[in-house]
């Protein structure tokens, strides 16, 4: 598994041997690694409701299948990815058996409204010196200098 946030979150247990890949690595517990998988998509990806004319006239769907974009977060095995589709909550449901995404985040009611603030602050109050502003830009992009680009330090 190479996603920073699970590797981070997660809590491996000694070295055993893997019941999906056979190396003698750090494992977690299914049900762990489900719930933060769970997490970890929510918060990078939105799900995307398929038009009438995919499901009707079987054209290409919006946006990416849950096990591709379980490969691109875990870069694991297969097997692994359809145990976590299976395991999910959602599992069986009517939304689950075609899920697809889109990469993007749906904001919170808290960054819409501190947004808006921070417009009405800017179009109304001081501009150039203005702690609303540099609060909200702060929260956006405070961590932007621990992100990573494939094959870079950082950027």
């Amino acid at each position: 598994m190479t996603e920073r946030y699970l590797q981070e979150a997660l809590d491996f247990q000694v070295e055993v041997q893997c019941g999906f890949c056979g190396r003698e690595l750090g494992v977690v517990e299914l049900d762990e690694l489900v719930d933060h998988c769970e997490a970890a998509l929510y918060a990078s990806f939105r799900y995307v409701r398929q038009p009438d004319s995919v499901l009707i006239y079987e054209r290409e769907p919006f946006g990416e299948h849950l096990h591709q974009v379980l490969v691109r977060m875990l870069k694991c095995s297969v097997d692994l990815v359809l145990a976590i589709a299976e395991a999910r909550p959602e599992a069986g449901s009517d939304r689950d058996d075609d899920s697809f995404f889109n990469e993007g985040i749906t904001p919170t009611s808290e960054m819409s409204s501190a947004w808006a603030e921070m417009e009405r602050t800017l179009r109304d109050e001081a501009r150039f010196v203005n702690p609303i502003a540099a609060r909200v830009l702060e929260e956006v992009f405070g961590g932007i200098e621990q992100l990573q680009i494939q094959g870079s330090a950082s950027i």
